[in-house]
Order: C-alpha cells, then sequence, then structure tokens
C-alpha cells in the first residue's frame, strides 16, 4: 500500500449504471474522504468534493450565491469564485 495517501472511502465506477453501484450514505458521487499516512504518522480524515462547474453554479444559485469560473485546466479542473449574491 502506498504510505502517502490512503482512501478511506471512494466511489469508482466504470459502468454508465452508477446509482447501483454508490454506497447508500453517500449523497452525491463526487463525495470522498481521504486520510493521509506517512509512514507511522497518521492524519485525521477529511473529505473531499468533486463537482463539476455547471452542478456547482446550480447548487450555488439555490443558495444564493453566484459562481465565475475563473480558470480552467486540462483535466476537468477549475478555480471558482464564489460570491453572495
Amino acid at each position: 500500500m502506498n504510505d502517502s495517501i490512503k482512501r478511506e472511502q471512494s466511489e469508482f465506477a466504470c459502468s454508465a449504471d452508477r446509482e447501483n453501484l454508490r454506497p447508500k450514505e453517500m449523497v452525491y458521487y463526487g463525495e470522498h474522504s481521504f486520510q493521509m499516512q506517512y509512514k507511522d504518522t497518521i492524519g485525521e480524515p477529511f473529505d473531499w468534493l468533486y463537482i463539476d462547474a455547471d452542478t456547482l453554479r446550480e447548487q450555488a444559485a439555490k443558495n444564493g450565491y453566484a459562481v465565475q469560473v475563473v480558470a480552467e485546466g486540462e483535466h476537468y479542473d477549475y478555480l471558482a469564485k464564489i460570491t453572495k449574491r
């Protein structure tokens, strides 16, 4: 096992039928929990969210926020500015 990163919970699937593969406690398929480890030092688990820009805009708008994508990377990554409306 790689000492640098230990995945506590993840959800990866090659199938298009993702709904049947998702653990019931997960609300959104981009939700993950990670725990870092280096040799004998183990950090606390932390939550991480992978979310596409359109879904972020949609959810932010529902809660009174605006999203502006400031920069886009080569691998579906982006930098966003979130402001209160």
